[in-house]
């Protein structure tokens, strides 16, 4: 935790307002926290404060985690609570769902995040381990191979999709970023470059 911590003092320093609160809320795992309770309320909370943010940095470029605390508990003392948009449901929205939780559900089109090796596979031991097969393993020692549930999991966000399925991942962060060899083993992909996308996001 202290080595987290001391990363995060350490962006706030570094970092534009809107970057550190970005870096924070994905290190922290709240993003993955939010999204896995699916509930879109609370996501949109999140994104409500994100805007805040946005807009609060655009008219000072300095902004510090200092000021945006003491604003909050301004706002908190005075009862004085950021406007939450109303949420719009229905057949043209974008539903954000687990792998789990999309089970027997298709879409037209589908965006699985977050596709890198560290996201989708376990952490391995030595290297010369011998693989055995799932159902001699199972046999053997009443245990099933986790790589194949993963790889069954993923298997199960593919075919969500009806028409098209994206996969994403970032080269780039603190650690090198490698694809999942489940990406990998899917064969010739098509690649986008969504570089301009994201400065557009940024930009707003």
């Amino acid at each position: 935790m202290k080595v987290l911590l001391d990363r995060w003092i350490s962006y706030s320093a570094n970092l534009t307002f809107v970057d550190f609160f970005e870096k924070v809320i994905h290190e922290s795992k709240f993003m993955d926290y939010i999204l896995a309770k699916d509930d879109l309320r609370a996501l949109n909370r999140l994104k409500r404060l994100f805007d805040e943010v946005k807009k609060l940095n655009r008219g000072d470029h300095g902004l510090k985690l200092k000021f945006f605390l003491q604003m909050l508990k301004d706002m908190d003392e005075n009862d004085v609570a950021i406007e939450e948009i109303p949420l719009t449901s229905g057949k043209d929205c974008v539903k954000l769902k687990t792998v789990h939780k999309s089970k027997g559900l298709e879409f037209d089109n589908v965006f699985i995040i977050k596709c890198s090796a560290n996201s989708w596979e376990k952490k391995r031991g030595g290297s010369n381990k011998i693989k055995l097969p799932e159902t001699l393993l199972e046999l053997a020692t009443g245990e099933h191979d986790e790589e194949e549930d993963t790889r069954r999991l993923f298997y199960v966000a593919l075919t969500r999709a009806k028409k098209k399925v994206f996969l994403t991942y970032s080269k780039n962060g603190r650690k090198p970023q490698e694809k999942s060899v489940f990406v990998a083993n899917l064969g010739e992909i098509t690649k986008l470059d969504i570089s301009p996308y994201i400065e557009s996001a940024k930009e707003r």
